[in-house]
C-alpha cells in the first residue's frame, strides 16, 4: 500500500514538472517569436524609409538598406525557430542545426563588416571631404555591399566544414572546432578589426566635432572653424 502510494506520488509530481517545463517552454518560445516579429517589422519600415528618403547620402543608404536586410534575415529566422521549435527539440535534426549555424554566421560577419563600413565611410567624409567625393562612388558602395556578402557566405561555408554538435535539451548549436585550425581564427579576426575599426573611426570624429563645439562656443570666427574642419 504505502509502496503504490509512494509511486503515485512519484508518477504525479514528474507530470506536474513536466507540465510546468511545457508551460515554460511554451511561453519562451512565445517571446521569442513576438520579438522576432517586431525585429523584422522595425527593419522592413527602416528600409522603406531608407529606399523613400532622397536626403541621405547614397553611401549610407546602401549600406544602411544592407543592413535592414541582415537584420531582418535574423528575425525572420528566429520566428521560423520558434515556430517549429517543438519538432526539432522532439525529434532532432542535424539538418536543422546545421542551417542554423550557417544563416547565424552568415548575418553575424556581414553586419559586422557593414557596420565596420559604415563607420569608415563617415570617417572618410569628415577627414578627406574631397577625396571621398572622388573615390566614394556607386560601384565602390556596390563593391564593398557585395564583399560582405561573400566574406559572409565563405565564412559559414568554412564553419559548416567543421564537426557540428546538436544539443537536445533547448534547440541550442555549438560548433566543435580546435584553435590550432584557420576557422576560428577567422572568425574572431573578422571581429576584433571591426572592433577596433569602430572604436578609432567614432573616437577621432568625436575629438574633432569636440573640438570645433569648443571653439563654436567661445566664438571663433568662420575661418578659424574652416580650417579645424580641413
Amino acid at each position: 500500500m504505502n509502496r503504490s502510494h509512494l509511486k503515485t506520488e512519484s508518477n504525479t509530481s514528474q507530470v506536474n514538472h513536466t507540465s510546468s517545463l511545457t508551460v515554460e517552454f511554451q511561453s519562451s518560445v512565445l517571446f521569442e517569436g513576438c520579438l522576432s516579429l517586431l525585429i523584422v517589422l522595425g527593419h522592413v519600415c527602416a528600409l522603406l524609409l531608407m529606399r523613400t528618403c532622397r536626403k541621405v547620402q547614397l553611401s549610407i543608404k546602401t549600406l544602411v538598406q544592407n543592413l535592414c536586410i541582415v537584420d531582418g534575415i535574423t528575425g525572420t529566422w528566429g520566428a521560423l525557430r520558434s515556430s517549429v521549435q517543438y519538432l526539432f527539440i522532439r525529434y532532432g535534426s542535424e539538418a536543422f542545426c546545421s542551417i542554423e549555424i550557417f544563416i547565424l554566421t552568415i548575418v553575424f560577419n556581414v553586419s559586422a563588416v557593414l557596420v565596420t563600413a559604415i563607420a569608415i565611410d563617415r570617417f572618410c567624409s569628415i577627414f578627406y571631404p574631397m577625396r571621398y567625393i572622388i573615390y566614394v562612388t556607386e560601384s565602390v558602395i556596390k563593391a564593398t555591399c557585395y564583399s560582405a556578402w561573400i566574406c559572409g557566405i565563405f565564412l559559414a561555408t568554412l564553419v559548416l566544414l567543421r564537426d557540428l554538435t546538436f544539443v537536445e535539451e533547448g534547440l541550442t548549436c555549438g560548433i566543435q572546432m580546435e584553435f590550432q585550425l584557420l576557422v576560428p581564427w577567422l572568425l574572431i579576426s573578422v571581429r576584433i578589426i571591426s572592433i577596433v575599426t569602430i572604436c578609432f573611426t567614432y573616437f577621432k570624429m568625436y575629438i574633432k566635432a569636440r573640438k570645433i563645439s569648443i571653439l563654436y562656443f567661445a566664438g571663433s570666427t568662420t575661418k578659424e572653424l574652416t580650417s579645424l574642419a580641413k
